[in-house]
């Protein structure tokens, strides 16, 4: 004999089939209050009046309904009967009369309100129904939710999050997938663990699900939102985990870097704590830590959710900084074991570094200390204002006065080296009046730079000039001057200006004036001659090259 329930005739019952044939069949179950196997007339009065919205029938309407559905003259409603009338396929007479359309309304309204599937049931706690769906269809022990905002849950899932133990019992008896992963990662492990469902973590446990998988959107694992200490402890004393083992092979060096174009690519919490010690100078602090190396197999080891730096003052022990930095998918590093970090300090003190790994259950020990880094101190003082000499159309000479680039040796004793950084500002008068004369409508000023940038070293650390080559003729910059060692830049000095000209051999401004020969004429330094004669002159001839590059 065809299951009814088997609408498309196919012999097997799909998900909705299966939903269909449950929910009925758990109606009928209800209704049936002495679970005599049929519904009687008092029966079908009280779920009338529990389903239907139009009122309540009458009991010379209740006779007629019973007529109605009672298919064999039986004076009751059987299963297979109350199962036509459910699926909208019973009996004979005026389809389209009113009783038969309040009936088929109230059986709309049971499949509604009554309706059912296997996650809710796992959710709810209807042990029941849950084996009646595994029953029909035993591949739904591991169906995924697939309604809006149900990320993939599956009947374990549910259960674990609401603590039914029989119900996670049965699901793994008839082989549940206890590791699976929601959309974002979590098991059901994770869920017990995280809702304080001791008795499902022991279970779970027992089953050999492991503690090593973690969501996907903060990287936690079930012992990490383990609710209680008690939790915890079946972690360690049923899963066999334990802390991490501590990191290895701890390097750390001086970094060198530029006051203007410094980039780090350290935690967002390394960054801040960094931001206030701007005037410190950067280690770079490595190290190696693989779990995988110990003598436990990888369900036996917790995923590390951290690192702990330590940075101590060398020759006194004393605990200058600690840090927590939270391990992430974009963690610096070139492999999954190497670690690596930045770290901002004082200058003019060796240090040593220690680091401890982190997971759900506490921290391991500290590692060995690595070898002693010396840190020097960024150069500090007065900077000159350089001085402008000789200009042509791409290059200008640039000197200053000597100042002492030596840092003292308790301080790293390291050398200092010059260096320049230019800016272009706009295009000059010159420039702008011999586009006006030409025939063109449509000129554009040429691009221009808000920052200082294109940082140009001296030839030796020692130089105090310094020619700047491959500017844009008809221009007016600004440059200025900064020193840097090895832990770091200087602040700047103050900057000059000057322009270049469009010819070789025309005159050009310094500082905003004019003036040709002099080699050593800044924007302070104008002469009462140079003040008088106002702004630059229009050039006279094109017999010369015209030299202009763009940037």
């Amino acid at each position: 004999m065809a299951d009814p329930f088997d609408t498309d005739g196919d012999g097997q019952m799909n998900v909705s089939e299966t939903n269909a044939k449950v929910t009925i069949e758990e109606a009928f179950k209800r209704f049936d209050e002495d679970a005599s196997g049929f519904i009687d007339a008092a029966e079908l009065t009280a779920l009338i009046e529990s389903l239907d919205v139009d009122g309540d029938m009458s009991s010379e309407e209740v006779e007629k309904a019973m007529g109605e559905l009672d298919a064999d003259g039986s004076g009751r409603i059987e299963k297979n009967e109350f199962i036509q009338w459910w699926l909208d396929m019973n009996g004979s007479g005026d389809s389209d009369s009113a009783l038969r359309k309040r009936l088929r309304n109230l059986a709309k309204q049971g499949r509604k309100r009554l309706g059912t599937d296997i996650h809710k049931a796992s959710w709810e706690g209807n042990l029941d129904v849950v084996q009646a769906f595994i029953t029909t269809n035993g591949t739904l022990v591991n169906a995924k939710d697939e309604t809006d905002h149900a990320d993939s849950y599956r009947p374990l899932h549910y259960a674990a999050y609401q603590g039914h133990k029989e119900i996670c019992r049965y699901l793994l008896s008839k082989r549940a997938d206890i590791n699976a992963q929601t959309e974002l990662g979590c098991t059901a492990l994770f869920f017990a663990s995280q809702q304080g469902r001791e008795s499902i973590v022991k279970l779970l446990l027992n089953h050999r699900a492991s503690a090593a998988l973690v969501e996907s959107e903060c990287g936690l694992g079930p012992v990490d939102v383990a609710d209680t200490d008690a939790i915890r402890a079946l972690f360690r004393s049923i899963g066999k985990y334990r802390r991490p083992e501590s990191p290895i092979d701890i390097v750390a060096s001086v970094m060198s870097s530029t006051s203007s174009s410094l980039k780090t690519k350290t935690k967002t919490k390394t960054k801040k704590r960094n931001s206030k010690d701007k005037n410190g100078v950067l280690v770079s602090v490595e190290w190696i830590h693989d779990e995988t190396k110990s003598r436990r197999s990888a369900d036996e080891i917790l995923p590390v959710s951290g690192f702990i730096v330590r940075a101590l003052d060398s020759e006194t022990g004393e605990i200058v900084k600690e840090i927590d930095i939270p391990k992430s998918d974009d963690e610096d590093g070139v492999d999954d074991e190497h670690y690596l970090i930045r770290v901002r300090l004082l200058g003019g003190k060796k240090y040593v570094f220690q680091i401890a790994a982190v997971n759900g259950l506490g921290r391991s020990k500290f590692s060995q200390e690595s070898d002693v880094v010396r840190v020097g101190t960024r150069p500090i003082g007065m900077v000159p204002r350089p001085v402008v000499g000789e200009i042509h159309p791409t290059s200008v000479l640039l000197t200053w006065d000597e100042v002492d680039m030596t840092t003292p040796e308790e301080e790293g004793g390291e050398k200092t080296k010059w260096m320049v950084e230019t800016q272009r500002v706009s295009d000059s008068n010159a420039w702008m009046e011999r586009e006006r004369g030409t025939s063109s409508t449509t000129s554009v000023p040429r691009p221009t730079q808000s920052v200082f940038k294109h940082a140009t070293e001296t030839a030796s650390g020692s130089d105090t000039f310094v020619t700047l080559d491959r500017l844009t003729t008809g221009s007016r910059y600004r440059a200025r001057v900064y020193l840097r060692n090895e832990s770091g830049s200087g602040n700047p000095g103050d900057y000059v200006e000057f322009e270049t000209p469009m010819f070789e051999g025309s005159s050009t401004r310094r500082g905003g004036s004019r003036s040709k020969g002099s080699s050593r004429i800044g924007s302070l330094g104008r002469s009462s001659e140079e003040k008088m004669s106002g702004g630059g002159e229009r050039v006279e001839e094109e017999r010369f090259a015209v030299h202009h590059r763009g940037e």
